[in-house]
């Protein structure tokens, strides 16, 4: 079982999903189970103990894409989205939403636009693995009218998609 926390932005007007808990029962002992309710009087979440944290959520973009987790042994990720934050861009694991953004200066403006190009990312991942060498870069280009063109995995191993002229994926 699966239990989810949320938190609304007032700047936003979204709710967003703030930590996610996973309950973690012992098969060995018969299971005995809290049921979890809002404590009113200062509106904080009683859960039982057996749920266990798995993800924080922690940064989110004003259209609610995720930007930024925190998994249970407290290593981070960052989610970056493209082409008009539509499409998942990036994928940049053991650094903070705040590093990146910082790392990547005015090219961050470029990256979250509807006409960035290939070579565009490209380019601008290249420099971010030279300002982030502890982190992980996992990074795809897309053509939004039908899909991904390419793929770079955390080695660097560039996947390319072709399609036809009916926009069917062709060849990988």
């Amino acid at each position: 079982s699966v239990f989810n926390t949320y938190k609304y932005n007032s700047g936003t007007q979204l709710v967003n999903l703030g930590s996610q808990y996973l309950l973690e029962l012992d098969p060995n002992t018969t299971p005995t189970f809290t049921e979890s309710f809002i404590n009113t009087s200062n509106y904080t979440l009683i859960k039982d103990t057996k749920y266990n944290l798995v993800n924080i959520y922690t940064v989110h973009d004003s259209y609610g894409n995720l930007n930024e987790v925190t998994d249970k042994a407290g290593i981070t990720s960052v989610q970056l989205w493209g082409y008009d934050y539509r499409f998942p861009l990036l994928q940049i694991t053991n650094c903070t939403y705040s590093q990146v953004i910082s790392a990547l200066g005015a090219n961050a403006a470029l990256l979250m636009s509807p006409q960035v190009s290939d070579n565009d990312v490209r380019s601008i991942v290249s420099s971010l693995r030279v300002s982030l060498p502890e982190s992980q870069i996992k990074m795809f280009t897309m053509n939004p009218a039908f899909g991904v063109t390419s793929q770079v995995d955390l080695n660097g191993t560039v996947i390319y998609y072709l399609y036809d002229d009916l926009n069917r994926l062709k060849l990988i």
